[in-house]
């Protein structure tokens, strides 16, 4: 029993000093029973001997764990570069505002930006950015959002300026009559392929009077203006008219006149080459001219050319080469089936 016992206690105890001690315990167990403190006292001075007496862990100063860093928050959200990928043009960025140059007969409704930035991500409106591969509608001014890793963010306003005419001697301008809107009057947000607003509604309808009216083929937009709504057009946004640009009529040989470096033509003191000529007496335009160099949307404009109710806009004579050609001084009502100024662009 005694040889059992303490061959357990040596197993447990120190499994490794059993082949130094095995002669040793052997031959005491052979002895008498009073020899069981001194094998306890050998095995002890063994382990001692050989460093495997467990030490006593203080548990009174327990050991903090190492601290997680935390995440670096930054502000950075700046647009680096801006590019269209097809075709190929290299956009130029001036503070918040970026500009992009494409031929003229470039398809401005789906256009496919390459970018870099410093931020997180990029947006237009809810939609998150791919660069290289998110499609848009760049026709108009459209905003793209950069975010940064602090939640913060930036908007950017890209232009994209087709150059039908800009290297042109000339660019036409054509006085046309679009055929009444579904809405009536000059409801131009109800025209098939508007975009919820008047201005894309009546821009595609330009393109198609310039078709008809055998124009090069290129992008034409209305000179009119608008104070709201979903598509801005004033003389700083979408602006229609060419800084330093001769305007002519849609036979390409009568001159209307020359605008000057703010693209508004000096009308407000001076006088057109020659007038627009058209088959219609009256012209809607929402614009107020000013001064010889600044014009500004009229209060009255359809509700932003989306209402054909009797709401009043400010209309133009097209048969005038004086500020009244562009700004008459008369508000029509919305119900009228007027005509509209499409610049070539």
């Amino acid at each position: 029993m005694q040889k059992k016992l303490f061959i357990i206690f040596l197993i447990f105890y120190n499994c490794t000093g059993w082949p130094a001690l095995q002669h040793t315990l052997e031959t005491t167990l052979s002895g008498k029973s009073d020899n069981r403190l001194v094998i306890i006292g050998i095995l002890l001075a063994s382990r001692s001997e050989s460093g495997n007496v467990p030490t006593t862990v203080d548990s009174s100063t327990p050991t903090s764990p190492s601290p997680t860093p935390l995440p670096v928050s930054t502000s950075a959200k700046n647009m680096t570069s801006f590019n269209i990928v097809a075709p190929a043009a290299m956009g130029t960025i001036s503070g918040t505002n970026i500009t992009v140059t494409v031929p003229g007969a470039t398809n401005l409704t789906s256009l496919i930006a390459s970018f870099t930035h410093t931020g997180v991500s990029v947006k237009i409106g809810a939609t998150t950015q791919t660069s290289g591969s998110t499609s848009n509608n760049l026709q108009y001014s459209v905003v793209y959002t950069v975010y940064a890793q602090d939640g913060s963010f930036q908007d950017y306003t890209v232009n994209v300026i087709a150059t039908s005419c800009t290297a042109a001697a000339f660019c036409y301008v054509l006085t046309y009559g679009p055929s009444i809107p579904p809405g009536g009057g000059a409801n131009f947000g109800s025209y098939v392929g508007a975009s919820g607003d008047g201005i894309s509604g009546i821009d595609a309808q330009c393109n198609v009077g310039a078709a008809i009216a055998g124009l090069p083929a290129s992008n034409y937009r209305a000179m009119i203006m608008t104070s709201g709504g979903t598509t801005i057009r004033n003389q700083n946004t979408n602006w229609v008219l060419k800084p330093n640009k001769q305007y002519r009529r849609q036979n390409g040989i009568t001159v209307i006149g020359v605008t000057n470096a703010s693209s508004v033509f000096p009308i407000a003191t001076g006088n057109l080459t020659n007038s627009f000529l058209g088959s219609f007496a009256n012209i809607f335009s929402g614009i107020n001219v000013v001064t010889d160099t600044s014009w500004s949307p009229h209060p009255n404009n359809c509700d932003n050319w989306t209402s054909g109710a009797l709401i009043g806009a400010q209309g133009a004579n097209p048969n005038n080469t004086s500020i009244t050609s562009i700004d008459a001084g008369v508000i029509h009502n919305c119900t009228n089936t007027f005509g509209v100024y499409c610049v070539e662009q």
